[in-house]
């Protein structure tokens, strides 16, 4: 019998096996080759026509799907096909399994369903032989969930590019400008085009989705050998972005033209920057509407919901308490959720990523500096094995000798691989070690580090404190919301004071660099190098740049070139407009000497983005006052609800009969309802937690276009809910 049922279930375990296979495949190379070939070999024939095919391919293009047209359409027809299979066999397995849970009360089951269902249901079973309906019906049920299933999995498959073309778009509009004011701050110089594209393909980390588009021209011209013109053409029509696209094209024409491309990317600078204050005018006017929005639908609607409800509790049994509850528990955290998420996407800058460890390897690394085993790896060898140098002398080019003989040079080779595999090793628990050692540090740098230790430590003081509270009673809910409202101020609390220390820091830096900016700028047009510019400028006053300026100082006086003490202070500050200013600062000085009108550009975009950013800041102000009123006006309301109108109303202990009626003043009310005011006012509390937690991280998306900086208003919000709830609830 255990046998028979293993055999029975080996074809479901043969499908899962292949679902597995299928999408796993792409961790590993072999099994996803494998995975490749076999979908060629069995849908390679199949081809679409040629309009749907050229469309396609377009969408993989403005995607940046790691794949062919060929390659991805054969692979989604089998897994469309497998999923398929694999659906329709496990619906097998599940309709056997609902019929022998049926079964005994298989004339009930039936005897339940539409007269429309039932009836030909019954009239086609008895067309069949006896016993032949189930084995119809389970084929039927396959068929359907199976073709259903394949035709779901190939239409996500060819509609996820056009998603991901869609939201790429929308990046690259939104990074345009900055790419823009890049490319046209390394060209004024005089660097060529194609080495302003690798530059900035290589900061693509920093410049987001256009720096990828213009990657893929860079990509073309070193590696497949296409002249800049094509690989300015190709990249415009591969992008998603129309804005691209028009760039490309006028700049495909100056490149063909020969005109001046550091006048061409000016007009474009200009242009973008002219339309980014546009833009900001448009987001102060988008926001205004949005906080107005926000302060009726999600303030008011809900707390004029909770009254209307709990004044038709009167007439109505359970029903508007349970309303409230889903207003309360629903409404108000999945609208703010929603609305963060929307603001999130509208009004967000561009996004910077953490630099990983090898890229901060590659910009550490000492420009013009040759190893001794590199040195080793260009020189010959005589016949004996006595090591020559590379310009056939006997000594090396700085008076020292190289290795004499082929073991010694092995040997050094040998003791540098096992060399690198420490510092590889190192690498790998070297944050680790750095935070656990400097956890002050750590926590200031990166804030979000506190809800390590702050959420188990408010865990663990719950934890500890139940158990004294169930000594001698039983745990309410009311004593259950003291524990969570308290752990939520302690976690919430903490992280707001570290963020705000870590945002009132990079904030002070960033005020300064403008002006540090157009400082070294003059000072190198003055004629002095680079290295000395910030030597003199690092003696004046900067505020807190000062102290930043005193480390990059410091590294350079211990051996380190500029360009890496300046990737380490971005390093240390990890702010987009840091990444920036570093970035356009050190390709500058890699690619040409000149950087005098490049710090000159970087110094107005900075002096731009700081007043869009001050002026955004100061426009927000108002509507936060709106939120914290609005939240005031909620808590006078439900004090007041509280207080005045459910004292005032018959409690379920108190209505006990038709003179109910009367006892209100009321002689035409004499089928009014009673009402629970414990569930009320018990709702009417986490009414006001819910409102305050949610709309302080509103308020600090409205502000900064970060969610983090709202951890002060939700604190400041659930002391004033809780201390209403403490003293007067």
């Amino acid at each position: 019998m255990v046998a028979l049922q293993s055999l029975q279930s080996l074809p479901a375990v043969f499908v899962v096996l292949l679902v597995v296979a299928i999408h796993v495949g792409r961790l590993n190379a072999g099994l996803d080759r494998t995975v490749n070939r076999t979908a060629v070999l069995v849908f390679g024939g199949f081809s679409a026509s040629e309009s749907k095919r050229k469309e396609r391919q377009a969408n993989l293009h403005a995607a940046h799907v790691d794949t062919t047209y060929r390659g991805y359409a054969t692979r989604t027809r089998l897994m469309s096909v497998v999923h398929g299979v694999a659906a329709g066999v496990l619906s097998l397995y599940a309709t056997r399994f609902v019929a022998r849970v049926l079964e005994p009360s298989e004339v009930d089951a039936v005897g339940r369903l539409p007269l429309a269902v039932r009836a030909p249901a019954a009239s086609f079973d008895a067309l069949l032989p006896p016993g032949a309906g189930q084995y119809v019906y389970a084929s039927a049920v396959t068929v359907v969930v199976g073709v259903g299933v394949a035709l779901l999995t190939y239409g996500y498959r060819w509609y996820y590019p056009v998603f991901v073309a869609d939201g790429r778009e929308r990046e690259i509009d939104r990074s345009l400008p900055l790419t823009v004011s890049f490319m046209y701050a390394l060209a004024r110089p005089g660097i060529d085009f194609p080495e302003v594209m690798r530059i900035l393909a290589r900061n693509k980390r920093i410049y987001g989705e256009a720096a990828k588009e213009v990657e893929v021209g860079a990509r073309n011209i070193d590696v497949f050998g296409v002249d800049v013109v094509t690989a300015v053409e190709t990249m415009g029509r591969r992008s998603p972005s129309t804005r691209f696209r028009e760039l490309s094209q006028n700049l495909t024409s100056v490149l063909r033209t020969g005109g001046s491309l550091a006048e061409f990317l000016e007009r474009e600078y200009r242009e973008f920057r002219e339309e980014a204050e546009v833009q900001q005018e448009r987001l102060l006017t988008a926001l205004s509407t949005y906080a107005e929005v926000y302060a009726a639908v999600g303030i008011a609607l809900p707390l004029f919901g909770i009254v209307v409800l709990l004044i038709l509790d009167l007439a109505l049994d359970d029903l508007p308490l349970l309303l409230a509850r889903v207003l309360v528990y629903g409404f108000i955290p999945l609208f703010n959720l929603g609305f963060v998420l929307y603001l999130s996407n509208v009004v967000d800058d561009v996004s910077l990523s953490t630099p990983t460890e090898e890229d901060l390897s590659v910009d550490i690394a000492p420009m013009g500096v040759r190893r001794r085993d590199d040195l080793a790896a260009e020189a010959t060898y005589d016949p004996d094995g006595t090591a020559l140098p590379a310009d056939g002398g006997t000594t090396a080019t700085d008076g020292g000798t190289l290795p004499a003989t082929v073991p010694s040079h092995d040997r050094d080779r040998g003791d540098v691989r096992r060399n690198r595999q420490r510092l590889t090793v190192y690498r790998q628990v070297r944050d680790t070690i750095k935070r656990l050692t400097s956890p002050v540090r750590t926590v200031l740098k990166q804030p979000t580090s506190l809800l390590w230790v702050s959420v188990p430590v408010a865990i663990l003081v719950v934890g500890l404190r139940i158990p004294g509270l169930l000594e001698d009673r039983v745990l309410t809910v009311r004593e259950f919301d003291d524990l969570l409202i308290q752990s939520l101020l302690l976690i919430v609390g903490s992280f707001a004071v570290v963020y705000e220390i870590h945002s009132r820091r990079i904030e002070a830096i960033e005020s300064v660099v403008p002006d540090f900016l157009d400082r070294l700028a003059s000072l190198n047009e003055a004629g002095m190098t680079i290295v000395t510019s910030m030597n003199r400028i690092r003696r004046s006053d900067l505020g807190r740049l000062n102290e930043e300026l005193d480390i990059i100082w410091r590294d350079i006086r211990w051996g380190a070139d500029l360009r890496s003490a300046l990737k380490r202070f971005e390093r240390r500050m990890g702010t987009v407009t840091i990444s920036r200013a570093v970035t356009l600062l050190t390709e500058s000085i890699r690619a040409s000497g000149d950087v005098g009108p490049v710090l000159r550009i970087a110094a107005e975009r900075a002096k731009a983005d700081r007043r869009l950013k001050q002026r955004r800041r100061d426009e927000m102000v108002v509507y936060i006052v709106f939120i914290y009123l609005g939240f005031l006006v909620f808590l006078a309301i439900v004090g007041v609800v509280v207080f005045v109108m459910l004292p005032n109303l018959p409690d379920s202990a108190s209505v006990g009969g038709p003179d109910a009626a009367a006892a209100i003043g009321g002689s035409g009310i004499e089928n009014i309802g009673q009402i629970d005011q414990d569930a009320w006012r018990l709702t009417l509390v986490h009414a006001i937690v819910l409102q305050g937690f949610c709309s302080g991280w509103l308020a600090g998306q409205f502000t900064s276009a970060d969610v983090r900086a709202g951890a002060k208003h939700v604190t400041v919000m659930l002391v004033l809910g809780y201390a209403m709830i403490v003293v007067l609830l």
